[in-house]
């Protein structure tokens, strides 16, 4: 889902029509959190690219969905540690990824 909303944004940041109401949820939140706004002929973004972190994008996406759970099995438990480093490590790149960095890289493909 992190991939579709990071799709979304690059789609409003290029000024090009978007569904409202498939992402009607997900557009509330990011206006919420000062991402997007909404203007008289849809949605626009409410930052410039470059102050957009892709690390903020999927923390206000992934917020619901994480849960702890207690270990009862050591392959369990071995399993969410190593989980848990890799979502860091994650967290890490995308801290150091803006929206701008997305649409830079592609205008390189597509000049």
């Amino acid at each position: 889902m992190i991939d579709e909303i990071i799709l979304l944004l690059i789609r409003i940041a290029k000024g090009q029509s978007i569904d409202s109401d498939k992402y009607k949820d997900f557009l509330k939140k990011l206006q919420s959190e000062g991402i997007v706004a909404r203007t008289k002929d849809g949605w626009k973004l409410a930052l410039p690219p470059e102050k957009i972190k892709l690390r903020e994008i999927y923390e206000i996406v992934e917020k619901n969905e994480e849960k702890d759970v207690e270990c009862d099995f050591k392959e369990v438990c071995d399993y969410d540690y190593h989980k848990k480093r890799i979502e860091r490590r994650v967290k890490e790149i995308l801290e150091d990824t803006t929206l701008r960095d997305l649409l830079f890289a592609e205008h390189l493909k597509n000049p």
